[in-house]
């Protein structure tokens, strides 16, 4: 997800250049906030189909907080743009926190505290990516990606129960344990240099494997699928979670078996990944269908 926000990001750096200030909000909400609300709302059609009891206002919960990471790019965009255009260079990192404050009100809140910073990045690299290239010259490659392995295998091996959230160190401070509030704070900034570095090392070992086979029907693939990021993303979860996990679920209650779980590794290694690709072959033959369709395309996927 950090790889998520950090992109996002980045890319938002050419619209909130593009777009007057209201052109901008109009767009997002006609790309974003129409397919969320109506995307949440299949959830919940899916939902009660399966036999899933739902209360209106647990429906309206649902509303303004399913498909999260969508809402999060929503609202973040939103919350950086009067901060990137209005406010000056030495109140900056005063808005941008005034901005996470603004984030507790959100049913996400600690979801949408720790990703806003991870966003901001994304942008700020975008907006001083010179600099970013100058220093990344100096740095080689193979330095970055042993950094970025380092943390992560640190994180696998001794932090695996590490929560990437804002909540501990809230708590700490509301109870004012000295000790909790430091080691919160501690694993915060660790956390942070995780994704970050993390993130850079897949981009990186991404643009080396491009360079390679740039010219190969496998990479032109995966660009192609690529420009359907947001419509897989939303998709999958239809598909994945609510669809074939209460296929699943009931297979596995009438045989009393789960041969998923019985090994982890067939599990990760062979049928996730074959899973994986028929549901993103499925969803790109629909999302093709849908973009046949202008109107239904501009509400179901804001394009």
């Amino acid at each position: 997800m950090p790889l998520f926000m950090i992109i996002s990001g980045y890319f938002s750096y050419t619209s909130i250049q593009k777009y007057e200030t209201v052109a901008f909000i109009k767009r997002k909400c006609s790309q974003q906030l129409l397919p969320i609300l109506f995307w949440n709302t299949v959830d919940y059609i899916v939902k009660v189909a399966f036999g899933t009891e739902i209360s209106l206002s647990e429906y309206m919960a649902e509303l303004f907080t399913g498909l999260w990471f969508l809402w999060a790019v929503f609202i973040f965009s939103i919350l950086l743009l009067p901060l990137v255009r209005y406010a000056s260079h030495k109140f900056l990192p005063i808005g941008i926190a005034i901005a996470m404050l603004l984030l507790l009100v959100n049913p996400n809140r600690w979801r949408f505290l720790y990703e806003f910073p991870i966003y901001a990045m994304g942008y700020f690299g975008h907006k001083y990516k010179d600099l970013v290239e100058k220093i990344r010259a100096k740095i080689n490659a193979s330095v970055i990606c042993a950094v970025g392995f380092a943390l992560i295998l640190v994180y696998v091996l001794f932090m695996p129960n590490l929560s990437l959230s804002y909540k501990e160190l809230a708590d700490s401070l509301r109870t004012f344990q000295i000790e909790a509030i430091i080691s919160s704070g501690l694993l915060l900034i660790y956390s942070y240099f995780m994704c970050v570095f993390g993130s850079i090392t897949v981009i990186t070992i991404l643009k080396i494997i491009y360079n390679q086979f740039k010219n190969t029907c496998a990479v032109r693939t995966i660009i192609h699928i690529g420009l359907y990021t947001m419509e897989i993303y939303i998709l999958q979860r239809l598909l994945l979670e609510f669809v074939l996990g209460n296929l699943l679920d009931r297979f596995i209650v009438a045989s009393g078996v789960n041969y998923l779980t019985k090994s982890m590794v067939l599990l990760d290694f062979f049928i996730a990944p074959i899973i994986t690709t028929v549901i993103t072959a499925v969803i790109l033959l629909l999302i093709l269908e849908v973009k046949k369709v202008p109107i239904v395309n501009r509400f179901v996927f804001g394009k």
